[in-house]
């Protein structure tokens, strides 16, 4: 029996306090696919944006196929309204597994507040062409970015479910914008599509500032950027998910950051004892999914600069060393081990640091995914 599986999605994040303004332009979000169907449908979202949202046409491509036109309700035209998602109608198309497909929506210039902040990846890339002018403002697609080149933004666009008859294995990568920025997902992904040719997903669950413990922080210059805290997120997020089976967590560098960095309030500082509680609560939750659960070790970030100090260090080293010996997830991946300096392990090797001394480079997230066997992939599968 054919059912709608999630081949791809990233999450939408609040830019209300950094609106995105789009020309007359293309977007083409192009993503590799593992699951074999006879259907595609995309879903698209402005959740958080208090302005309407326009698409004029959309379209899908199958590898490298011709335009096949999207309708919603029967319509090609869409007007989505503040806070609103839509579903698209179904698409009848042949899907092989290991093929690219490309959602293009053609968007007149409007200013946008709900948009993904994408970094491409191995998996996946974006192109934005200015219809009017036929410039192309940014173009990244099947090739490794350092974090210092331009960033593509697109919007609507969220979500691409498969009608598949096959079984399939989801593994959910949940966390904040190192997960976001697909620094270790992109690799991570095309390791989990090589040992599993058809029949796994891998889904980008990341949110750029996301934290363990405290919402986003309406009263700074960020807004609400940073999205809920993880503790309300995960139960809610993973409920929507069909077939389930893994998820890693990478979470809690932010909760220990921006209170060094003021951009939260003064009495948002949490302890170790409270984060790993926070963790906790998250291998509990996906364990009620009936999911195995991978957590990570938390990153240096003593090249953060003057930020960092020794209590911080001190609280994500008791946090790593709890994540080391805990019998509360499965699985551990010990990204700290992976990238740290041997001869200072607060601070990464240079070559995997992005340069900003928080944020791993994509040469770091490839040694981030080396730490995932076979076995434990597997597992999570």
């Amino acid at each position: 029996m054919s059912e709608w599986k999630v081949a791809w999605e990233y999450q939408p994040m609040n830019f209300r306090a950094f609106p995105v303004q789009s020309s007359h332009e293309r977007q083409a979000v192009t993503f590799l696919n593992n699951i074999s169907g006879d259907g595609l449908r995309i879903f698209l979202s402005i959740r958080y944006s208090t302005n309407t949202l326009k698409i004029r046409r959309a379209a899908v491509c199958v590898e490298n196929g011709p335009k096949l036109p999207v309708t919603f309700c029967g319509d090609r035209e869409l007007l989505l309204k503040p806070g609103e998602d839509s579903c698209s109608d179904p698409v009848d198309v042949r899907l092989t597994r290991q093929g690219e497909i490309t959602v293009l929506l053609d968007v007149p210039a409007q200013s946008m507040e709900t948009a993904c902040s994408f970094f491409p990846n191995e998996c996946a890339g974006v192109s934005i062409t200015d219809l009017d002018t036929g410039e192309k403002k940014s173009q990244a697609k099947t090739g490794l970015l350092r974090l210092e080149e331009e960033q593509c933004c697109f919007y609507g666009f969220c979500r691409a479910e498969i009608r598949s008859s096959d079984p399939v294995s989801t593994i959910v990568c949940f966390g904040d914008s190192i997960t976001h920025r697909a620094i270790w997902t992109g690799p991570f992904t095309e390791k989990v599509y090589r040992l599993r040719p058809g029949g796994a997903s891998v889904l980008n669950y990341g949110v750029s500032g996301n934290r363990v413990l405290y919402d986003e922080s309406p009263y700074t210059d960020f807004g609400n950027w940073f999205g809920k805290r993880g503790i309300r997120r995960i139960a809610g997020e993973l409920a929507d998910i069909p077939d389930l089976t893994g998820v890693i967590v990478l979470q809690g560098i932010n909760d220990i950051y921006h209170y060094l960095s003021r951009i939260c309030l003064e009495d948002e500082n949490p302890t170790a004892s409270m984060l790993i509680d926070g963790l906790k609560f998250y291998a509990q939750s996906i364990h009620a999914r009936k999911a195995k659960a991978c957590i990570c070790t938390i990153t240096p970030f003593n090249n953060a600069g003057e930020v960092w100090n020794e209590e911080a260090e001190r609280i994500r080293e008791e946090v790593n060393r709890w994540i080391r010996e805990t019998d509360s997830y499965d699985l551990v991946a010990d990204f700290d081990a992976a990238i740290r300096n041997p001869e200072d392990a607060t601070r990464m090797i240079r070559a995997y640091d992005s340069g900003d001394g928080l944020h791993p480079s994509y040469e770091g997230g490839r040694k981030m995914a080396e730490v995932f066997t076979d076995e434990m992939i597997r597992k999570l599968l």
